[in-house]
């Protein structure tokens, strides 16, 4: 599977509320497969820490500069893992 060229960034199907799910980085070390994979991962992940990743028994969730950075520095993570 060829990655397709993103213009202006990343595509809409590869972003969650402006969060890159699957950097170009991590994507050099994934198959097919294991994009499709961490893909749904990372959306699920940016969707909790929006939506109840503060307080879960509150729904409440964190900023979008927290989500930002805390996606960043997990792709940073799991890419070395």
């Amino acid at each position: 599977m060829e990655h397709a060229p993103m213009s202006g960034g990343y595509s809409d199907e590869n972003k969650f509320r402006e969060v890159p799910l699957v950097t170009e980085k991590s994507r050099d070390y994934l198959n097919p497969r294991q994009e499709v994979d961490y893909r749904e991962f990372r959306r699920s992940l940016a969707e909790y820490l929006y939506t109840e990743g503060k307080d879960p028994d509150k729904i409440e969730g964190y900023s979008d500069i927290v989500v930002k950075t805390t996606m960043s520095r997990s792709d940073i993570f799991f890419r070395y893992v």
